[in-house]
């Protein structure tokens, strides 16, 4: 994806992040934090639309270029979800942080529809917001959905796609090539989707990152905001030359 040669480069006073009389060092590493969140966002939103681009021509085949999509495209959807669940737990921590004055004071002056993705993300981190895509998310997350390497419900999504009770109902799938670019475990990644489309209610696990990619950027809006309104706040920024 390549930008346009038109956006600036900026600089800024690297003591923005540093704590003075007014504001504390908790309220600079809670601003600093979202930063990192924001680029993760951003990463993976990206990496999501090249994926789509990338997808093999025709109806879908049991062979090594769909394999290897597929099991790219539940890696992506297993990161995606890892990254709500970091994201909420951040500001289900610092949930007293962001009343300090300063913050809420560059709430206040952010646009509207950004200042309302704000409230809906904190709202659903702190579980006062239950509907909508990403509360949705972030309740099947809390319903150990797999992103973490879970041996019982990695098993339990295998057994769910492979098997009727002790018989096999569909064949497990292997690329055994000589490097690790030729290679994948495709039995492995259908446990994984197995598991998360039956945490989804059945619902396909793309259909569920649609849903979280489409939440996730209105939350990256608002972080964005929140984040260039704070260096301002503090310091300003400098044109490169």
């Amino acid at each position: 994806m390549k930008l346009p040669s038109s956006i600036p480069l900026e600089t800024f006073d690297p003591t923005a992040f540093i704590a003075d009389e007014s504001i504390p060092q908790e309220v600079c590493n809670f601003v600093l934090a979202l930063a990192l969140a924001y680029n993760d966002i951003k990463d993976v939103t990206e990496v999501h639309l090249r994926l789509k681009e990338q997808r093999p021509l025709g109806v879908f085949q049991k062979r090594v270029d769909f394999g290897m999509h597929g099991g790219r495209t539940v890696h992506l959807i297993r990161y995606q979800i890892g990254l709500v669940h970091e994201l909420c737990e951040l500001i289900r921590n610092n949930e007293r942080i962001i009343s300090h004055p300063l913050l809420q004071a560059i709430i206040s002056q952010m646009p509207k529809k950004s200042r309302i993705a704000w409230q809906s993300l904190v709202d659903t981190a702190t579980g006062k917001l239950r509907v909508g895509p990403l509360a949705q998310a972030v309740i099947r997350i809390r319903q150990k959905v797999v992103f973490h390497y879970d041996t019982e419900e990695i098993f339990n999504g295998y057994k769910r796609h492979f098997l009727n009770g002790a018989v096999a109902k569909e064949l497990a799938y292997i690329s055994r090539g000589s490097t690790m670019a030729e290679s994948r475990f495709y039995f492995a990644d259908a446990a994984a989707e197995s598991y998360l489309s039956a945490r989804a209610d059945q619902r396909q696990a793309t259909e569920l990152a649609q849903s979280i990619i489409g939440a996730m950027k209105d939350a990256n809006f608002a972080i964005r905001h929140l984040v260039n309104g704070f260096i301002q706040k503090r310091f300003g920024y400098t044109l490169v030359s």
